[in-house]
Formats: structure tokens, sequence, C-alpha cells
């Protein structure tokens, strides 16, 4: 069991699957040149549930208070994290991008789908209005 290091972008795709709010390959993309841009930060992981231990103390850990329908999702029941965090994006973030840019994340980062930003939503966001995906 090698470790792997994980970019920004593969913590995120692999947040979403656990979520089951896969994400579309527009949002793939923003997360993608987010992940490039902003030197998001990279994790080791070795295992399925280091990594969402990993997912866990950025975003929170999923559970019905902050994700009602998580319960519908296989292997909930069973899964017994042993510490649960709250969700620290926002502190981890503030200092190293604008404001606009970390709405843009934090919302695309949302655990559930429900309230996960739309890939329109995100491509009309204040912060990437004058962005040329181009340069």
């Amino acid at each position: 069991m090698g470790q792997q290091l994980m970019s920004g972008l593969a913590v995120a795709s692999w947040a979403s699957y656990l979520t089951s709010g896969l994400y579309s390959r527009l949002e793939i993309q923003m997360i993608n040149f987010l992940a490039k841009n902003l030197n998001f930060v990279h994790v080791q992981a070795n295992e399925e549930m280091a990594q969402l231990a990993v997912i866990s103390r950025l975003c929170g850990t999923p559970t019905p208070a902050n994700w009602p329908d998580v319960i519908h999702l296989p292997g909930f029941a069973s899964l017994k994290p042993k510490k649960h965090y709250k969700r620290r994006l926002r502190e981890e973030f503030t200092a190293l991008m604008p404001e606009q840019a970390l709405n843009l994340l934090d919302n695309m980062l949302a655990l559930d789908p429900a309230k996960r930003i739309s890939a329109n939503e995100a491509l009309n966001c204040d912060w990437l209005r004058n962005v040329n995906p181009e340069k």
C-alpha cells in the first residue's frame, strides 16, 4: 500500500464521489483551474477512510445536520468517524485568496450536492467574470 500524493483536483473529485453529487466536466475544469492557480493544498492519503478524514477536516464531517440526504448513501450507516470536524475551509483559505475566490471555492466544495453551486452559477460569479480561461 504505497502512499499517493493527491492534488486538490483529486481530493475534490473524491469528495464529489463521496457526496454522490458528481461534478460536471466544466466544474472539474474549474476546480483544476483553481488548483493550478491557487497552489491548492496537497494532501497525502492512502486509504478511502484516510481520504474521507482529509476531506472532513477541511469541508466538515458529512452528517444529516449538514447534508440531510447523506443517510441514503450506501454504507453511511456503517460509517463511524473517530472524530467529527466542523467546516474549516474559510478559515484555512481566507489569507490565501480574495473573498470572491473564497466564496466560489466554498460553494463548489459544499458537501450537500443540493447546496453546491452549478457550473453556470460558478461561471457567472464575480471572481470568474473577468477571467480568460485561455491564459
